[in-house]
Protein backbone atom coordinates (compact mmCIF):
# COMPACT_ATOMS: atom_id res chain seq x y z
CA UNK A 1 0.00 0.00 0.00
CA UNK A 2 1.09 3.52 -0.65
CA UNK A 3 -0.06 6.53 1.22
CA UNK A 4 0.06 10.01 -0.24
CA UNK A 5 -0.80 13.12 1.71
CA UNK A 6 -3.12 15.42 -0.22
CA UNK A 7 -3.68 18.62 1.70
CA UNK A 8 -5.05 17.50 5.08
CA UNK A 9 -6.25 14.04 3.86
CA UNK A 10 -4.27 10.86 3.29
CA UNK A 11 -5.04 8.94 0.11
CA UNK A 12 -4.19 5.28 0.08
CA UNK A 13 -4.46 2.54 -2.50
CA UNK A 14 -2.56 -0.38 -4.03
CA UNK A 15 0.82 0.36 -5.56
CA UNK A 16 0.51 1.57 -9.14
CA UNK A 17 -3.14 2.71 -8.88
CA UNK A 18 -4.41 6.23 -8.82
CA UNK A 19 -6.77 7.05 -6.00
CA UNK A 20 -8.09 10.54 -5.87
CA UNK A 21 -10.46 12.32 -3.55
CA UNK A 22 -10.77 9.47 -1.05
CA UNK A 23 -10.47 10.27 2.63
CA UNK A 24 -8.10 8.15 4.74
CA UNK A 25 -10.97 6.53 6.64
CA UNK A 26 -12.83 5.30 3.52
CA UNK A 27 -12.58 1.79 2.16
CA UNK A 28 -9.53 0.92 0.14
CA UNK A 29 -9.97 0.86 -3.59
CA UNK A 30 -10.39 -2.61 -5.11
CA UNK A 31 -8.57 -3.30 -8.34
CA UNK A 32 -10.41 -5.52 -10.83
CA UNK A 33 -8.02 -7.88 -12.48
CA UNK A 34 -9.08 -8.77 -16.02
CA UNK A 35 -7.48 -11.99 -17.25
CA UNK A 36 -5.50 -11.51 -20.43
CA UNK A 37 -6.01 -14.20 -23.07
CA UNK A 38 -2.49 -14.97 -24.25
CA UNK A 39 -3.65 -17.96 -26.32
CA UNK A 40 -5.38 -15.96 -29.04
CA UNK A 41 -3.41 -15.89 -32.30
CA UNK A 42 -2.06 -12.58 -33.57
CA UNK A 43 -3.97 -10.65 -36.24
CA UNK A 44 -2.84 -11.24 -39.81
CA UNK A 45 -0.87 -8.65 -41.71
CA UNK A 46 -2.44 -6.57 -44.45
CA UNK A 47 -0.28 -8.35 -47.03
CA UNK A 48 -1.57 -11.76 -45.85
CA UNK A 49 -5.17 -10.57 -46.16
CA UNK A 50 -4.52 -9.13 -49.63
CA UNK A 51 -2.83 -12.40 -50.65
CA UNK A 52 -6.01 -14.30 -49.74
CA UNK A 53 -8.08 -11.88 -51.81
CA UNK A 54 -5.64 -12.22 -54.72
CA UNK A 55 -5.91 -16.01 -54.65
CA UNK A 56 -9.71 -15.75 -54.72
CA UNK A 57 -9.58 -13.27 -57.63
CA UNK A 58 -7.30 -15.70 -59.52
CA UNK A 59 -9.76 -18.55 -58.95
CA UNK A 60 -12.64 -16.36 -60.17
CA UNK A 61 -10.59 -15.41 -63.24
CA UNK A 62 -9.92 -19.03 -64.18
CA UNK A 63 -13.56 -19.89 -63.57
CA UNK A 64 -14.70 -16.95 -65.73
CA UNK A 65 -12.39 -17.94 -68.59
CA UNK A 66 -13.80 -21.49 -68.63
CA UNK A 67 -17.41 -20.40 -68.08
CA UNK A 68 -18.03 -17.35 -70.25
CA UNK A 69 -17.51 -18.80 -73.71
CA UNK A 70 -19.46 -18.03 -76.86
CA UNK A 71 -23.08 -19.16 -76.46
CA UNK A 72 -22.91 -21.18 -79.68
CA UNK A 73 -19.96 -23.20 -78.35
CA UNK A 74 -21.56 -24.32 -75.10
CA UNK A 75 -22.92 -27.75 -76.17
CA UNK A 76 -19.63 -28.84 -77.76
CA UNK A 77 -17.59 -27.19 -75.02
CA UNK A 78 -19.59 -29.02 -72.34
CA UNK A 79 -18.96 -32.32 -74.06
CA UNK A 80 -15.23 -31.67 -74.37
CA UNK A 81 -14.52 -30.31 -70.90
CA UNK A 82 -17.42 -31.39 -68.73
CA UNK A 83 -17.94 -35.05 -69.38
CA UNK A 84 -18.91 -37.20 -66.41
CA UNK A 85 -15.23 -37.45 -65.48
CA UNK A 86 -14.89 -33.78 -64.53
CA UNK A 87 -17.64 -33.78 -61.85
CA UNK A 88 -16.39 -37.15 -60.62
CA UNK A 89 -12.79 -35.99 -60.26
CA UNK A 90 -13.71 -32.58 -58.84
CA UNK A 91 -16.05 -34.09 -56.24
CA UNK A 92 -13.44 -36.67 -55.22
CA UNK A 93 -10.76 -33.98 -54.87
CA UNK A 94 -13.20 -31.85 -52.89
CA UNK A 95 -14.02 -34.65 -50.45
CA UNK A 96 -10.34 -35.48 -49.97
CA UNK A 97 -9.41 -31.82 -49.55
CA UNK A 98 -11.79 -31.23 -46.63
CA UNK A 99 -10.04 -33.44 -44.02
CA UNK A 100 -6.66 -32.34 -45.41
CA UNK A 101 -7.59 -28.68 -44.99
CA UNK A 102 -8.94 -29.35 -41.48
CA UNK A 103 -5.68 -31.06 -40.49
CA UNK A 104 -3.61 -28.19 -41.91
CA UNK A 105 -5.79 -25.59 -40.17
CA UNK A 106 -5.73 -27.34 -36.78
CA UNK A 107 -2.03 -28.20 -36.90
CA UNK A 108 -0.43 -25.13 -38.46
CA UNK A 109 -2.76 -22.24 -39.18
CA UNK A 110 -5.05 -21.81 -36.15
CA UNK A 111 -2.26 -21.02 -33.68
CA UNK A 112 -0.32 -18.76 -36.04
CA UNK A 113 -2.95 -16.28 -37.21
CA UNK A 114 -6.55 -15.20 -36.59
CA UNK A 115 -8.18 -16.99 -39.53
CA UNK A 116 -11.51 -15.17 -39.23
CA UNK A 117 -9.77 -11.84 -39.68
CA UNK A 118 -7.51 -13.25 -42.40
CA UNK A 119 -10.52 -14.30 -44.51
CA UNK A 120 -12.76 -11.29 -43.86
CA UNK A 121 -12.19 -9.49 -47.18
CA UNK A 122 -12.09 -12.75 -49.13
CA UNK A 123 -15.47 -13.81 -47.74
CA UNK A 124 -17.01 -10.40 -48.47
CA UNK A 125 -15.72 -10.55 -52.05
CA UNK A 126 -16.86 -14.15 -52.49
CA UNK A 127 -20.37 -13.50 -51.16
CA UNK A 128 -20.77 -10.31 -53.20
CA UNK A 129 -19.69 -12.15 -56.36
CA UNK A 130 -22.13 -15.00 -55.63
CA UNK A 131 -25.00 -12.53 -55.19
CA UNK A 132 -24.17 -10.86 -58.51
CA UNK A 133 -23.72 -14.14 -60.41
CA UNK A 134 -26.90 -15.73 -59.08
CA UNK A 135 -28.90 -12.53 -59.55
CA UNK A 136 -27.77 -12.42 -63.18
CA UNK A 137 -28.68 -16.11 -63.65
CA UNK A 138 -32.21 -15.58 -62.31
CA UNK A 139 -32.65 -12.46 -64.45
CA UNK A 140 -31.53 -14.23 -67.65
CA UNK A 141 -33.72 -17.28 -67.08
CA UNK A 142 -36.84 -15.29 -66.16
CA UNK A 143 -36.53 -12.83 -69.05
CA UNK A 144 -35.78 -15.59 -71.56
CA UNK A 145 -38.83 -17.62 -70.52
CA UNK A 146 -41.06 -14.55 -70.12
CA UNK A 147 -40.25 -13.31 -73.63
CA UNK A 148 -40.97 -16.74 -75.13
CA UNK A 149 -37.41 -17.15 -76.39
CA UNK A 150 -36.94 -20.30 -74.31
CA UNK A 151 -39.67 -22.94 -73.85
CA UNK A 152 -40.74 -23.64 -70.29
CA UNK A 153 -40.76 -27.41 -70.89
CA UNK A 154 -39.17 -29.60 -73.53
CA UNK A 155 -36.13 -27.66 -74.74
CA UNK A 156 -33.49 -29.85 -76.34
CA UNK A 157 -29.75 -29.42 -75.84
CA UNK A 158 -29.30 -27.51 -79.11
CA UNK A 159 -31.36 -24.50 -77.97
CA UNK A 160 -29.05 -21.50 -77.77
CA UNK A 161 -30.93 -19.01 -75.62
CA UNK A 162 -30.10 -16.76 -72.70
CA UNK A 163 -31.76 -19.27 -70.37
CA UNK A 164 -29.64 -22.20 -71.53
CA UNK A 165 -26.52 -20.04 -71.23
CA UNK A 166 -27.56 -19.00 -67.70
CA UNK A 167 -28.09 -22.64 -66.76
CA UNK A 168 -24.58 -23.39 -68.03
CA UNK A 169 -23.19 -20.58 -65.82
CA UNK A 170 -25.24 -21.90 -62.88
CA UNK A 171 -23.78 -25.37 -63.42
CA UNK A 172 -20.18 -24.12 -63.44
CA UNK A 173 -20.90 -21.90 -60.41
CA UNK A 174 -21.39 -25.07 -58.37
CA UNK A 175 -17.63 -25.57 -58.49
CA UNK A 176 -17.12 -22.11 -56.99
CA UNK A 177 -19.51 -22.99 -54.19
CA UNK A 178 -16.92 -25.43 -52.83
CA UNK A 179 -15.48 -22.31 -51.20
CA UNK A 180 -18.49 -22.14 -48.85
CA UNK A 181 -17.26 -25.28 -47.13
CA UNK A 182 -13.59 -24.29 -47.35
CA UNK A 183 -14.35 -21.06 -45.49
CA UNK A 184 -16.22 -23.02 -42.80
CA UNK A 185 -13.33 -25.47 -42.35
CA UNK A 186 -10.72 -22.71 -42.24
CA UNK A 187 -12.71 -20.81 -39.63
CA UNK A 188 -13.18 -23.94 -37.49
CA UNK A 189 -16.95 -24.19 -38.04
CA UNK A 190 -16.92 -27.97 -38.46
CA UNK A 191 -20.38 -28.31 -36.89
CA UNK A 192 -21.74 -26.77 -40.13
CA UNK A 193 -19.89 -29.21 -42.41
CA UNK A 194 -21.61 -32.41 -43.47
CA UNK A 195 -20.18 -34.85 -46.01
CA UNK A 196 -23.52 -36.57 -46.62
Amino acid sequence: MTSVRSGSRAISGPIGTKVSGCPASSHEMKVNKVPIDDTSPPPPSISARLTCVSILVAVFSIWGKLTFVDKAEIPSFKNEIHSYLVPLVMTTLYLVSLPTLKFFTDTYLADVVDVKLLLRESMVLYNAAQVIINGWIVYEIVTSIWSGEHPVVGADSNVHTAASYAIWVHYTDKYLEFFDTYFMVLRGKMDQVRIF
